[in-house]
């Protein structure tokens, strides 16, 4: 089984999709010595290969992940007696992911939903890609904390409050609570005690500031914003943005487009 993805480019800010897909290898099934202009990111749901980077051959199973870098030189190889089934998402970033993907071979239990949830997206859906870039925020983010995970109660706060600034259109409380490895209610203690505020009301913060941005800079509409920054009902969006900015997304909008020096409020 295989199926591919090429996606329409357009050239969106800090990650920019460019494919998904998955395939069920068959044995030693290899594509190649092959050098990419791009990030690509394999999950393997189940069997195992070889992964080679720089002539290093790794050995990767199922629950865990190999990178590839842009303009390195590598090749993978499925295994000839349980060859893998693996899932992947590739795209272009101005970010700098050396501080994230610390090893070309990392375990994927944070990431695992993720990458299942790709197998199941409507290709159709309005905003595809901005749907999948938030998807690979998220994913960076929750690797991000996996590999790293913080001691000290502010860089636990400063961990939450980075994944949600970044990954706003995705990510959930209890998700992140559950990549923290700490209950949601003890994180959200922690939370409120040090930002005087509840991790709904920042994530909401971040995501009302966001479409705003995006009406703004882009001249998105109000239901583009919307599904942007990860609501599906235009009529629930509206009335998040009204409560927060006390003006409709409409004559926020409006009033933008007449005085593109309006503040957006923090």
């Amino acid at each position: 089984m295989f199926k591919q993805f090429l996606l329409k480019n357009k050239h969106l800010p800090i990650i920019n999709p460019y494919s998904c897909g998955w395939q069920k290898c068959p044995p030693e099934h290899t594509p190649g010595l092959l050098v990419r202009d791009f990030w690509l990111i394999h999950y393997v749901v189940s069997g195992k290969g070889t992964y080679v980077e720089k002539g290093v051959p790794y050995r990767v199973n199922g629950g865990e992940c190999f990178i590839i870098r842009p303009m390195e030189t590598t090749t993978y190889v499925a295994d000839r007696d349980d060859p893998w089934h693996y899932i992947w998402i590739g795209f272009e970033t101005e970010l700098d992911l050396s501080e994230y993907f610390t090893e070309p071979v990392m375990d994927g239990a944070s990431v695992r939903d993720i990458f299942l949830s790709l197998t199941e997206i409507d290709r159709d859906r309005p905003h595809y890609e901005e749907h999948l870039a938030g998807k690979i925020f998220e994913m960076i983010m929750l690797i991000s904390a996996t590999e790293r995970v913080p001691t000290k109660a502010n860089d636990t706060v400063e961990t939450a409050k980075h994944i949600m600034d970044t990954a706003y259109s995705t990510v959930t409380i209890s998700a992140l609570a559950e990549t923290l490895h700490m209950s949601r209610a003890h994180l959200g203690k922690m939370f409120k005690e040090a930002e005087g505020i509840t991790m709904k009301q920042y994530l909401q913060a971040c995501r009302m500031r966001k479409a705003a941005t995006f009406m703004k800079e882009m001249n998105m509409s109000p239901g583009q914003a919307g599904c942007a920054v990860g609501f599906t009902d235009v009529y629930s969006f509206s009335r998040a943005f009204k409560s927060y900015f006390n003006m409709t997304p409409t004559e926020f909008r409006n009033r933008a487009s007449k005085n593109p020096s309006i503040f957006i409020k923090k």
